[in-house]
């Protein structure tokens, strides 16, 4: 089962950075107040793996800490539009976020333009067989 853990305050981000020590693949998302890079504010950071998600609030909590591993080309980023990501991290704190895989640009270099969308909703269609329901219950 995925674990999630809201982090809102400086003291719970050590539990973050020491999950973080011995990682080389983090799946990251960010959640920000627009999407124009230039523009928006970051609300929330989101690291984690197949097992826990760490949820960082950035209005709360410094992410300064965050950025050795942000910036260390070892470790693999992977992410959904990851270029907005690392757009706005470089916009706001100037993080030079390295070894992004993002799998919208991937989808978009495999399809050739084939299939019109490469959305998370596009890929789901496409490869999972199965839908979500986004209902909470």
């Amino acid at each position: 089962m995925l674990n999630y853990q809201y982090i809102q305050h400086k003291s719970e981000l050590q539990k973050v950075l020491s999950w973080l020590n011995d990682r080389r693949f983090v799946v990251l998302d960010t959640e920000a107040s627009g999407l124009d890079p230039f523009r928006a504010k970051l609300i929330t950071l989101q690291l984690g793996d197949q097992d826990q998600q760490w949820v960082v609030d950035a209005r709360t909590v410094n992410l300064e800490p965050l950025r050795k591993v942000i910036e260390d080309p070892k470790v693999i980023k992977l992410g959904q539009n990851l270029k907005y990501d690392w757009q706005l991290l470089f916009v706001l704190y100037d993080w030079q976020m390295q070894n992004c895989q993002d799998t919208m640009l991937a989808e978009q270099v495999l399809r050739c333009g084939l299939h019109v969308g490469a959305g998370l909703d596009d890929l789901m269609v496409r490869y999972c067989p199965f839908t979500l329901s986004l209902l909470v219950p």
